[in-house]
């Protein structure tokens, strides 16, 4: 066995990889990923807060709906006066008497609309805090559309990157011998950071501890020539 070319080829087989988690990083933690995910925070929160105002409104919304269908009754018996007066055949009677039903409809829909005005003041605050929520919901959820929109477009460029660099790395591997290989994913499921590195003068190339010329004599003459502190591959 090589064991040169061998161990060299573990530290681009390393590269590799390495490229492989910037690129999984990116798509699960990235700048895009990262703004989608408050942005989705953000939404929740504000539905939350919206939620607890309407709360806070439901005798508001229930009284109000009571006089809007007062509203609606009384407008539709103007109109329906309306209708009437438009009669030509009416008597001077008949045109007295609609024309004091529709003013007195009239005044009770003045007075509904005070009673709008008067009911609203009560929760005014709270109707402008749900009009500026509505409001920043709508740009949250164009803000998420958007988000989304590039975040996808993003993964999709990231997982055609991934394909082709799993396909690097299965064909590499495969002209790699077993035994290495092995050493590679035994070392990696251990949790070695820096699986193999070059040699520097009196440092272990993977971890930086300096190394007594003892200790580098047992990596030379070791299988792998791995260090005695990370486990790490000496090229």
């Amino acid at each position: 066995m090589n064991k040169p070319f061998f161990k060299s080829n573990l530290i681009d087989l390393q590269e590799l990889d390495n490229k492989i988690y910037s690129l999984i990083n990116k798509k699960l933690n990235g700048k895009l990923t990262t703004e989608l995910k408050n942005a989705e925070v953000q939404y929740k929160n504000i539905l939350k807060e919206k939620e607890e105002v309407e709360k806070v409104l439901e005798p508001y919304l229930s009284e109000l709906k009571v006089i809007e269908t007062k509203e609606i009754d009384i407008k539709n018996k103007i109109t329906s006066i309306d209708q009437k007066l438009n009669n030509q055949n009416l008597n001077s009677d008949e045109l007295s008497n609609y024309g004091k039903q529709k003013e007195n409809n009239e005044n009770i829909l003045l007075q509904i609309y005070e009673s709008q005005e008067n009911l609203k003041s009560k929760f005014l605050v709270e109707i402008d805090q749900l009009e500026t929520i509505n409001f920043q919901l709508e740009d949250k959820k164009n803000e998420l559309i958007k988000l989304s929109k590039l975040t996808q477009d993003e993964w999709k460029n990231i997982d055609q990157k991934l394909s082709l660099l799993e396909d690097d790395k299965k064909k590499f591997i495969n002209t790699l011998p077993k035994e290495i290989v092995q050493l590679y994913d035994d070392l990696k499921s251990k949790g070695v950071e820096v699986i193999a590195g070059y040699k520097r003068e009196g440092q272990c190339g993977c971890c930086g501890v300096s190394l007594t010329s003892s200790e580098l004599d047992n990596i030379d003459d070791s299988e792998f020539n791995q260090c005695p502190y990370c486990q790490g591959v000496q090229v």
